[in-house]
């Protein structure tokens, strides 16, 4: 992570996120370079710094926006001479931190809160799952199944 200070721009933080793909017991990582868009991701990133210089396992969930390729021939080392590529993209939104296997964020406080928006996302299956596990078995009552009218299809008018 470091802040960049352009000499015709607005500041910004700019962080890499080594993003895990594949099976949990063989994953790989794909690189991605990111400008930080929101002041809340901004925020959040910055909450990480101390645990990621601490070299501790730092988990997010995350969305990018505006993904690119900038491609290069590599310099130096035993692969120069060999083309290369970055993805570059701008972090948008946290959804979740993990450090050292522990959610930070959201807080259980966050998540008892109703959402603020009516287009709220829809919780994670991890959210589900602990819901439904803190709630007793219920059954629930059927309604009566009733008969239903086939109507024809209402025509549209013409223009």
């Amino acid at each position: 992570m470091k802040d960049v200070t352009p000499k015709d721009g607005d500041p910004f933080l700019s962080c890499t996120i080594a993003a895990l793909n594949g099976p949990v017991d063989e994953p790989e990582y794909r690189y991605f370079d990111t400008i930080v868009a929101t002041p809340e991701a901004e925020h959040l990133v910055r909450r990480c710094i101390q645990a990621i210089e601490g070299n501790r396992k730092v988990l997010i969930s995350f969305k990018l926006n505006d993904m690119k390729i900038d491609p290069y021939i590599r310099t130096k080392g035993e692969r120069a001479g060999e083309p290369g590529a970055n993805l570059e993209s701008t972090l948008v939104h946290i959804g979740l931190i993990k450090i050292d296997g522990v959610q930070v964020y959201p807080t259980s406080q966050a998540k008892a809160e109703p959402p603020q928006a009516e287009d709220a996302l829809a919780p994670e299956a991890e959210d589900v799952a602990d819901t439904a596990a803190e709630q007793p078995a219920e059954s629930a009552e059927r309604e009566p199944e009733a008969q239903v009218e086939e109507q024809e299809p209402a025509l549209a008018d013409p223009f």
